[in-house]
């Protein structure tokens, strides 16, 4: 059988010698060598090999790496040059293409492999055998995560969504199971059905699926190749799909958080399918393109994996695409970011850089008479991007659908025909943001010349402060993960009945919920449990982060063990592969620590010198340096003389600020401390900030020890130190006791403010001190503050 020089060839041979090939298209998912093939060709162990172009796999002299048993299933994990194969006699390996070698065996022995389904992206793997299970697998790490039990007879086909962690299984009973693969309490039977022989090709049907304490809606489509068979025959090949009518297509190339999108679009009734090859764009009805991360990577991955051109096609043909950040950005010619690199060039114009990366919650003002998807007067969004489109010279463009500014006017929002773009996030901007993407997927906006009118005037509310709710997260003695919060750090009870229990303020989730409820602009988790040692093991932590990206559409900063480290099975993770799992699992933000205090170290010790390889240089030059936060934790440290100090100081002791020292110092620098305050370092915190801008940060989340759950008022001092020192956003952590410290750290400091771009709160808010909501009334009112409500 020919072949082309991307097909992967499976060569069976049997006991006479004579051989038959199989050929798979790069674009096979899966390809079982079972029934008929292995029955009449007798296949011995050993005597598969597998064909990439020219490369054998495994190699002549080593065939026997296959492992005992006949083979019995392939995967070829896409967009990689990664296999996995199973055997009759229950092995599992993974393969490097490239290079003809096992590269992780699985497993060695066990019950017959009939199917598996992966993503390589997510590093997992679904494998169905003999024994009536489904096994989750992890591909770092080789473990076996779950043994899903449901079925009572062979399983024979499965396929799965790992972005919404999610599977269906057939086997030879004639049952399919609708299985939750996040489910950590052995409840991942969703959905059971039965198929009998009355049941009609291409039914569609409806059932109600139980899944994690609620009844929710689904609908499958059941196809077969073959006449409907009795319920005793077997079920060989299933797949579920939703009514096309509201399905949308989701153009993920790999670079960050597409949960949160997903998640938006399933709360508005509708149903995702990914791009997974070229045809995909070709065939969709709808796309949405949420870009992450830099213009250059972008446009790379998009050639790399046969998108761009298609993609091109599509805008040109003026089919109905929805674009987000950079997904806006890449319709223009090119930009300021990576020079002689061209966009799709569906619009004018080259994208230009901001000096300082803008994160807040800015209005929006539509610039065309009809704003659809937009409303009218609109409410302020979510930004979070380091470069932008300019205004147009003319101050109007027919393309031009609205503006924000920060420090200057911008195009916030295109539209062209059928192709409507934003540079902020809808599926973070609250319910206003879900309200734009609804109408646009709804359709039915503006055409001929009243699609291009200009607005009759122009307004655009200013950036708002941010009010963020924080929720320190770590396993209480019984191994729950509660919301707690110190005093100075320390989170254990000092009363006599729960003395040195951990202080539970409440179950993650819900409270982040909560809050988000209450008009919170953002909701961060800092994960204090000791799991964060060994982070991508860290399940329940992941799982809550994947719960709230469900239910709160508001951005998610992380915290915690995001770092490289050596595991148990002396495995290295890099800080890019923690974050990654974070990312994956719904944050929009990540936020580094002690990390960074040893970045910074390195930093100056090297004269300055950037290696790309600390963790904020890597995870910015793949994200973006706006979904890097520096958390740095503080200490005050008094001094008599601020010159002979070596540090820069700052002068205490005036009316309603930082206290003279124990000794009438009227001086103090603050040192930056390591592992949550335990250890203190050689850096201040200019000395820090500066470290940490050059190194690609893009926000500082400004922490006090001194200040921490005293109730007092942020440190002022401090925040206009660091404010001074470097152009990053600050948000001000530590201290805050009534609304009015929220005005003062928030109040511009040629007022006698703070300046701080947002303001950070935990245990005030966990208590029901200050609600939230009250927060916000008072800036509005009695500060005059602009915020968002």
């Amino acid at each position: 059988m020919a072949s082309r020089d991307s097909d992967v060839v499976v060569t069976v041979t049997n006991l006479a010698g004579s051989q038959l090939e199989i050929r798979l298209a790069v674009d096979d998912s899966v390809q079982c060598l079972r029934g008929r093939v292995a029955d009449e060709w007798g296949v011995l162990p050993g005597q598969v090999a597998l064909f990439s172009g020219q490369q054998r796999l495994p190699p002549k002299d080593r065939a026997s790496d296959w492992g005992s048993g006949p083979f019995t299933a392939l995967l070829r994990l896409k967009a990689s040059m990664t296999a996995v194969s199973g055997s009759r006699e229950g092995g599992l390996r993974c393969w490097d293409l490239e290079t003809g070698l096992c590269s992780m065996a699985l497993q060695e022995e066990g019950a017959s492999v009939n199917c598996m389904a992966s993503d390589f992206s997510a590093m997992r793997l679904v494998t169905g055998s003999d024994d009536g299970l489904l096994r989750l697998w992890d591909l770092e790490s080789g473990e076996n995560l779950q043994e899903l039990r449901g079925h009572s007879d062979c399983v024979m086909s499965v396929a799965a969504d790992f972005n919404v962690m999610k599977a269906v299984s057939g086997s030879d009973d004639g049952t399919l199971i609708y299985w939750d693969l996040r489910e950590s309490r052995n409840r991942h039977v969703i959905i059971v059905i039965i198929f009998s022989a009355d049941l009609e090709t291409n039914n569609l049907m409806s059932v109600a699926i139980l899944a994690q304490g609620g009844i929710g809606r689904s609908r499958f489509r059941v196809r077969r190749t073959s006449p409907p068979r009795a319920v005793e025959q077997p079920l060989s090949s299933v797949m579920a799909a939703a009514g096309d009518d509201m399905e949308v297509t989701l153009l993920d190339y790999g670079a960050g958080n597409v949960q949160s999108v997903l998640n938006a679009i399933q709360k508005l009734g509708y149903t995702v399918r990914f791009v997974r090859e070229p045809s995909d764009i070709t065939n969709a009805k709808r796309i949405v393109f949420p870009g992450v991360g830099a213009f250059g990577a972008c446009i790379a991955a998009l050639k790399r994996l046969g998108f761009f051109e298609p993609l091109k096609q599509y805008l040109k043909d003026d089919r109905p695409y929805f674009g987000i950040c950079l997904g806006m950005q890449t319709l223009f010619e090119a930009s300021e970011e990576t020079p002689g690199v061209e966009g799709l060039a569906a619009l004018p114009g080259i994208v230009k850089r901001f000096p300082v990366p803008n994160i807040n919650w800015s209005g929006v003002g539509p610039m065309l008479a009809d704003p659809w998807p937009l409303s009218d007067p609109a409410p302020r969004c979510y930004f979070v991007h380091s470069y932008r489109v300019p205004m147009p010279e003319s101050g109007f463009a027919p393309w031009a659908l609205a503006c924000s500014e920060y420090g200057e006017r911008f195009v916030c929002a295109v539209r062209r025909g059928n192709c409507v773009a934003t540079q902020f996030h809808p599926e973070k901007s609250g319910s206003a943001g879900l309200e734009v993407l609804g109408r646009w997927l709804k359709g039915g906006g503006p055409t001929g010349a009243a699609a291009v009118a200009p607005a009759p005037s122009l307004t655009v509310l200013p950036p708002a402060r941010r009010i963020i709710a924080c929720l320190d997260v770590r396993s209480n003695d019984s191994g729950d993960l509660v919301v707690t919060k110190g005093d100075c750090y320390d989170c254990r009870e000092t009363k006599e009945a729960t003395e040195g229990e951990i202080r539970n303020l409440g179950k993650p989730v819900a409270l982040a919920e909560r809050y988000y409820q209450e008009g919170a602009d953002e909701v961060t988790f800092l994960n204090i449990t000791a799991f964060r040692d060994l982070v991508l093991a860290d399940q329940p932590m992941l799982e809550v982060l994947r719960s709230a990206a469900e239910r709160i559409f508001v951005p998610l900063t992380v915290g915690g063990g995001i770092r490289s480290y050596v595991d148990e099975s002396g495995r290295k993770n890099c800080a890019l592969e923690v974050a990654d799992a974070y990312f994956r699992a719904g944050a929009d933000k990540v936020s580094i620590g002690s990390d960074a205090v040893e970045a910074a170290r390195e930093y100056y010790a090297s004269g300055k010198k950037l290696t790309g390889e600390t963790a904020i240089e890597m995870i910015s030059t793949k994200y973006g340096r706006q979904a890097v936060v520096v958390s740095f934790d503080p200490r005050r440290v008094y001094v008599a003389d601020p010159v002979s100090c070596g540090h820069n100081c700052v002068e205490v002791g005036g009316e309603g600020g930082t206290p003279l020292g124990p000794n009438g110092e009227r001086f103090a620098w603050y040192c930056c401390t390591l592992k949550g305050g335990r250890e203190d370092s050689d850096l201040d915190v200019v000395q820090l900030a500066q470290a940490v801008e050059a190194l690609g940060a893009g926000e500082v989340l400004l922490n006090c020890i001194d200040r921490d759950g005293q109730g007092s008022g942020y440190e002022l001092e401090l925040v206009r130190q660091v404010k001074a020192a470097c152009t990053l956003p600050v948000i001000a952590s530590s201290g805050a006791g009534c609304p009015e410290h929220f005005s003062i750290a928030l109040a511009p400091a040629a007022e006698g403010g703070g300046g701080a771009d947002a303001a950070l709160a935990a245990g005030i808010f966990h208590r029901s001190e200050v609600p939230l909501g009250v927060v916000k009334a008072y800036l509005k009112n009695a500060g005059k503050i602009p915020v968002r409500f």
